[in-house]
């Protein structure tokens, strides 16, 4: 029943030594229905405009909303740091996730918001399921790797138009499949770590989604980023400012670092190293759960002598620095599920303070004040150990564990891991729901994800009912969507946690 038990976090939390980052982005193109303040140039109204190329406008409002998310393909140039209200967000209308209903096997299932539906694509027929991962939406498709059974797991498209599915092999050898992961756009081409099987090892590969065509990342000389048949395995990509960042080991030494790869600038170069955060020989610092604010690079790494620690990289200065020691010692804080909203970062951390093991909380570093601080200290015992960071109206919601206490009467009250909520401006913390109703009994709420001022989220209420996807409005009681595989029986899979963000619930506006 316990879908997620502080043990496994633990466990996870050694196993993200080797694992992927990831940060919380907007999504979708936005239409600007009421700018307030400030000047515009090329609309003639600030009612329901578009901004496109060669148009700007000036908003003001307390909630930054930077240039690289506004619409995709916009010149940004003269668009200032202003809000847009939740009004101005595209409606959502499906959500898309792997799950399995009972008889298909792990697939790719299409929830429906207005319908309350499910549908699904099965691309592997039986019970083994195609297992999809790594989806990325790009202008009304999906993107991922999936296993039909034949060719091994490889990259696949599916069309919302036509509700089809359709393979892109990559590598033809023998079914072995090329496996494509932490897929992520930019410039209209697909980025990921892939093994094509011509020899080259995992190196970082694209996929041309107007021409078709797909091969390495190569420089002038026609070289990978590690040459030989090893490869510099490249993981956690993140787009910043046009540029791919991520990590990898190029063999040369210094093991797992923090790389880039401008597709403008870096073609004759190819991915260029820009840290050695762990001078160590062969050991790196393994950059991990990257979050991106102001042209900066927020991310996880172990510099070898402070332990795993919140870092930063300024691609203005291109310097890269510890932000903060924050839990003193070899050790470190080991942060995780980095959350950029509202200028701050925000994240799981051990913050060094007294407790019966690591007690990992909810953290906040502000960017532009240069503070950090413990957000909110929910079990001061044994640590709360918060997941799945998502903001929706001024509130950060969570998964976390609450405090154990006993009162005169030598009851317990323990509320296990369930959905809480952080307001953003008071720091006021609460309990959403206890929808695993009994002492030491877990929802393990995940994937949490905003849609039309509603969460969802999987959960599992009893041990009657499997992992099912559930709905909340923050304020009452969360609901489950449907019982899609109806009793004990799992809708959604057991979340990997080091595979945060890239296993996620997928919104679309189709």
């Amino acid at each position: 029943m316990k879908t997620i038990t502080k043990i496994s976090l633990i466990a996870a939390a050694a196993l993200l030594i080797s694992a992927c980052g990831g940060s919380v982005a907007p999504e979708g193109a936005i239409t600007v229905n009421e700018a307030v303040g400030g000047t515009n140039t090329g609309l003639s109204s600030d009612a329901g405009q578009q901004m496109t190329d060669g148009q700007s406008e000036v908003v003001e409002a307390s909630t930054p909303v930077a240039p690289a998310e506004m619409q995709e393909g916009a010149d940004t140039t003269g668009i200032e740091r202003g809000a847009l209200s939740r009004a101005d967000a595209p409606t959502i209308r499906s959500l898309f996730f792997p799950a399995n209903n009972g008889a298909t096997g792990i697939e790719l299932y299409r929830y429906d918001i207005a319908s309350n539906t499910v549908t699904f694509t099965d691309i592997r027929a039986g019970v083994a399921g195609s297992r999809p991962t790594f989806i990325t939406e790009v202008n009304g498709k999906l993107y991922f790797a999936a296993n039909n059974g034949i060719d091994g797991r490889e990259l696949w498209i599916y069309d919302g138009a036509t509700n089809t599915a359709s393979i892109r092999n990559l590598n033809t050898s023998g079914g072995a499949g090329s496996n494509p992961r932490f897929i992520t756009e930019l410039g209209g081409k697909l980025y990921f770590s892939a093994d094509d099987g011509t020899g080259e090892g995992r190196e970082l590969y694209y996929y041309d989604i107007a021409t078709n065509q797909h091969g390495y990342v190569r420089n002038h000389l026609l070289q990978t980023l590690r040459p030989g048949a090893a490869g510099s395995d490249p993981r956690d990509l993140k787009v910043q400012d046009g540029v791919l960042y991520f990590s990898a080991n190029d063999g040369s030494g210094v093991g797992r670092e923090l790389y880039r790869y401008d597709p403008i600038n870096d073609v004759d170069s190819g991915p260029v190293r820009i840290a050695d955060v762990n001078p160590a020989p062969f050991s790196g610092s393994n950059p991990i759960f990257m979050a991106n604010i102001d042209g900066k690079i927020y991310f996880s790494a172990d510099d070898g002598a402070t332990g795993r620690e919140l870092w930063k990289y300024d691609s203005v200065t291109n310097t890269t620095t510890q932000i903060r020691d924050i839990n003193p010692g070899a050790a470190g804080s080991n942060p995780m599920f980095l959350a950029a909203v509202n200028g701050m970062i925000f994240f799981t951390a051990d913050n060094g303070n007294p407790a019966i093991g690591p007690n990992v909380e909810l953290m906040k570093y502000d960017t532009n004040l240069d503070m950090m601080s413990t957000a909110a200290d929910i079990s001061l015992v044994f640590g709360s150990y918060p997941s799945y960071l998502t903001e929706m109206n001024g509130d950060l919601y969570f998964g976390a564990y609450s405090e154990v206490t006993i009162n005169s009467s030598g009851n317990i009250k323990y509320t296990g891991y369930e959905l809480w909520k952080y307001n953003i401006a008071s720091g006021a913390t609460s309990l959403v729901d206890d929808l695993a109703k009994g002492i030491f009994q877990d929802s393990g709420p995940f994937w949490i994800t905003e849609a039309n001022g509603m969460l969802y989220f999987g959960a599992q209420d009893s041990p009657l009912n499997g992992r099912e996807l559930w709905k909340s409005d923050g304020v009452n009681q969360s609901m489950p969507t449907g019982n899609f595989n109806p009793g004990a029986g799992h809708f959604l899979p057991s979340p990997v946690i080091y595979n945060f963000p890239y296993e996620k619930i997928v919104k679309t506006t189709w």
